[in-house]
């Protein structure tokens, strides 16, 4: 997990690591091995998910809110 985590700091510096984001790893990596978990967690973060949910927490606080 660290691996994969690592690499995506790394790729992705604007981002860089999130509360959360090592229960989604954790999950791609019970069913991928590292290389395509790495690949598919990026996916995720950069294409599915809206660009300021990770960026400015605006996501997180809309979230709480619908809860």
């Amino acid at each position: 997990m660290r691996h994969v985590l690592t690499a995506f700091i790394m790729r992705n510096a604007t981002v860089g690591y999130c509360q959360g984001m090592n229960f989604l790893c954790a999950r791609l990596l019970t069913c991928l091995d590292e290389e395509q978990a790495f690949w598919v967690l990026c996916q995720i973060i950069e294409e599915l998910l809206p660009l300021d949910y990770y960026s400015n927490l605006i996501g997180v606080l809309v979230d709480q809110k619908v809860l």
